[in-house]
């Protein structure tokens, strides 16, 4: 079955070397299709989490480059990719509201 190899750790660097291609030419922007959930067959749940992680975690460093588009092939894949942004923002909010308790 996809995805159960190491296929995730080489997803993500498919990504962060892009990312770092963009930022050393200084590209102010990116777009990215779900790389390998089509012919490769990848689950395009894991894919989009693996892709969402990997961006955001290449933004969060990095000034360059300052849009990440995700260009997805149908409303089923853009949905998925949504339920995984949710996920990582409702994940991540504990964290932040730690971080920046209110005055």
């Amino acid at each position: 079955m996809a995805g159960q190899n190491g296929e995730a750790a080489l997803l993500a660097s498919c990504y962060r070397s892009a990312l770092e291609l963009a930022r050393d030419h200084s590209f102010e922007s990116i777009a990215f299709a779900s790389i390998s959930t089509g012919v490769y067959g990848y689950p395009v749940e894991q894919a989009a989490a693996v892709a969402l992680s990997a961006i955001a975690a290449f933004m969060k460093e990095n000034p360059l480059p300052k849009l990440v588009r995700m260009v997805l092939f149908s409303n089923a894949i853009l949905e998925t990719y949504a339920n995984a942004l949710s996920a990582m923002t409702t994940a991540a909010k504990p964290e932040w509201e730690e971080r920046n308790p209110p005055s």
